[in-house]
């Protein structure tokens, strides 16, 4: 009766074992980041579950990843270069990237840079609902994100202030029916 229990665990040992192993195990293997390349991660953070890294490839172009955590391994569930995804909405270089919300679980989820840093401050509304958003500089680039789940209307606009809340940018842009 024990080897009848010992022999099947011992084979599903073997055979999960190996598996485990050659999963990729961080947000870095994901991505193919290693000390041999000049790619890096600049920025990360997690949002349902989700986490959305935004990083460096190939010296000029960006990668946005959005990486999700499953039972061995990360796995990519969405990713796009700056190269491929540039929309910029005005002369200040803000750039506006939807995330899908197939990938986000109906959340609108929106993120992306802006070349002025003397903005600190960027305001998303629908006339209704108002959004601030979280800002990061790095490298020359304010990178920013927000939660838009809550905006019921799908023309919005959004403004920008420097320090002395003074109105840089405001732009009206339409959402994706995504």
């Amino acid at each position: 009766m024990k080897k009848k229990i010992l022999i099947p665990m011992i084979l599903l040992a073997i055979l999960l074992v190996p598996t485990y192993y050659l999963q990729k195990n961080s947000i870095e293997d994901v991505l193919e980041i290693s000390p041999n390349t000049d790619n890096e991660i600049i920025h990360s953070e997690t949002v349902n579950n989700k986490i959305i890294v935004l990083s460096k490839v190939e010296e000029k172009d960006l990668q946005f990843t959005i990486v999700k955590k499953g039972i061995f391994k990360y796995k990519a569930v969405y990713s796009s270069y700056m190269s491929d995804f540039d929309r910029t909405l005005d002369e200040n270089g803000l750039i506006f990237i939807e995330l899908p919300r197939s990938v986000m679980k109906d959340q609108l989820f929106c993120f992306g840079l802006m070349r002025d840093n003397s903005i600190i401050e960027l305001e998303i509304t629908d006339n209704t609902t108002f959004v601030k958003t979280s800002i990061t500089n790095f490298d020359g680039f304010n990178y920013w994100s927000a939660d838009l789940s809550k905006i019921k209307n799908r023309q919005i606009l959004i403004k920008a202030y420097d320090i002395k809340e003074k109105e840089i940018i405001r732009v009206e842009e339409i959402l994706d029916e995504n």
